[in-house]
């Protein structure tokens, strides 16, 4: 806890005139120093170490959707989920990987914004999607790969959260700029002077102190 907050609460409760109700309001205000002390040397600790073998896990199942999705690994079903699902084993080369796969991702997920006609025919050039975490266990980068197109120059479009480590709120958004290759390919403008909502409105900027949404 910050030593001059603790010193306005100890100034406040100096104020008190009751010694007995000054007593108990110091024994209390005592026990929440050290309920906060704890949370930082211990649980904040843990937490981090614990979120940091959640992270590597969830990389490493991101990566293998990744694998499949890009056609860059092909699985087999085991002949017991192949009855289950009935799936005959047919041509694994019949399309690579899975079409659309990512678009289709952002289109159902209430995690980012809602993706119009104008953002479909573009996000069909986006080729993965990834996670890249910060040393600090807290922050962390989501970077969209994106494959040579008409729309803009950029290869790669990224939203980095960047948070507190003393409170782990996220504190600032950042997204990147994106090289538009002429206005009129702008998906959320329409004759640039309409604006429209778009997926491409995920990459704006933003600075809060309490709040951390995906979505912003």
């Amino acid at each position: 806890m910050d030593s001059s907050h603790s010193q306005e609460v100890y100034a406040e409760i100096n104020k008190v005139k009751s010694e007995s109700l000054r007593a108990k309001l110091l024994f209390v205000n005592k026990i929440t120093e050290d309920r906060a002390k704890f949370q930082e040397d211990t649980f904040d600790k843990e937490y981090l170490e614990l979120k940091k073998i959640y992270d590597q896990e969830y990389q490493k199942l991101n990566l293998e959707i990744s694998q499949i999705v890009s056609g860059e690994n092909i699985p087999s079903l085991t002949e017991e989920d192949s009855k289950k699902y009935d799936i005959k084993s047919g041509n694994p080369l019949e399309e690579k990987g899975i079409p659309d796969y990512w678009a289709s991702v952002l289109s159902n997920s209430k995690d980012f914004y809602e993706v119009n006609e104008k953002d479909e025919k573009i996000l069909k050039f986006l080729k993965d999607i990834r996670i890249v975490y910060f040393e600090d266990k807290l922050s962390y980068t989501i970077e969209f790969l994106f494959s040579a197109n008409e729309f803009f120059t950029n290869e790669k479009l990224t939203k980095t959260y960047t948070f507190d480590g003393n409170n782990h709120q996220c504190k600032k958004i950042e997204g990147s700029t994106i090289n538009w290759v002429s206005v009129d390919k702008i998906p959320n403008k329409i004759k640039s002077v309409k604006t429209v909502r778009s997926n491409f409105n995920f990459y704006k900027n933003f600075r809060r102190k309490n709040k951390c949404d995906q979505r912003n």
